[in-house]
């Protein structure tokens, strides 16, 4: 009688505790906490690595194509990767920034969750709103650096951090972009993706002649920006060979298709 009342007091004390331990690796504390599966982290580089494996360097043309703001619109980029996977002539895909509303990690997940269902690999830029919270770490955590490059034969890739208000430091950095585009006689074109265009009134006034010299005087052919979440259609707003291009948000249904065939460059908007 007294071993089974001790049983049943032992039960009673340690079940929850046992439940509770079991738990412990699915409870959120925080929704600004950063804590990602390993096949969350590092994605830049997976993917960087995944699109150089593609030996696009080989092919005549290449096809990417680039969408934005996907924040808090899941059911439209749900219906944006059922679309892009209709497809057979892409390579890639490019988020242009706000992955996230309130830079809370649930909402990274949201998004690359639909992301992972793309038959390509898919690159990002870090948004305003990515910075909100917990975002900066959290983009940092599940993609990788603000800045970074990508070279595809003689076509630079520059992926930029432009969102000036959301950083104590000068955004962007103008070294890294000088850097990224100093050795023009390894490329022939490039492209830059950004997520807040030079000409916002959120890009630091300050910054944005050195920013456009930059990119006109070093073969830039597009700059591709998100952030306003209306497109607007290919412009020289600077008076020289540069197109600035605004994808607009995937709450609007559509995307912009980019074919580069040698120094041809052939940019398409495409709803969906």
């Amino acid at each position: 009688m007294y071993f089974s009342c001790f049983r049943r007091l032992a039960v009673m004390v340690c079940l929850p505790l046992l439940i509770g331990f079991s738990a412990c690796n699915k409870f959120e504390y925080s929704p600004n906490e950063v804590r990602l599966d390993e096949e969350e982290k590092d994605l830049t580089r997976k993917n960087l690595d995944k699109i150089q494996a593609l030996g696009l360097d080989k092919k005549s043309t290449f096809r990417f194509a680039v969408i934005s703001d996907t924040q808090r619109f899941y059911d439209e980029l749900e219906d944006a990767v059922k679309a892009l996977n209709q497809r057979n002539d892409l390579d890639f895909v490019i988020i242009n920034g706000d992955i996230s509303d309130f830079g809370e990690i649930k909402e990274y997940r949201w998004v690359n969750d639909r992301m992972q269902k793309l038959k390509t690999p898919y690159l990002t830029v870090i948004g305003n709103h990515d910075c909100q919270g917990n975002g900066k770490k959290i983009y940092q955590a599940m993609y990788g650096v603000y800045n970074y490059t990508m070279n595809i034969g003689r076509n630079r890739f520059v992926f930029i951090n432009t969102n000036s208000l959301e950083f104590d430091e000068p955004v962007p950095d103008l070294n890294f972009f000088r850097s990224a585009l100093q050795d023009t006689a390894n490329f022939d074109q490039a492209f830059v993706l950004a997520h807040i265009a030079p000409d916002d009134p959120d890009f630091d006034r300050n910054l944005e002649k050195e920013f456009t010299r930059i990119s006109g005087e070093h073969k830039v052919k597009v700059s591709i920006h998100g952030h306003r979440h209306l497109y607007e259609a290919p412009a020289k707003n600077y008076g020289d060979g540069v197109d600035y291009l605004i994808v607009g948000s995937v709450q609007k249904r559509g995307y912009e298709e980019v074919t580069v065939t040698g120094s041809q460059v052939d940019l398409k908007r495409i709803l969906f």
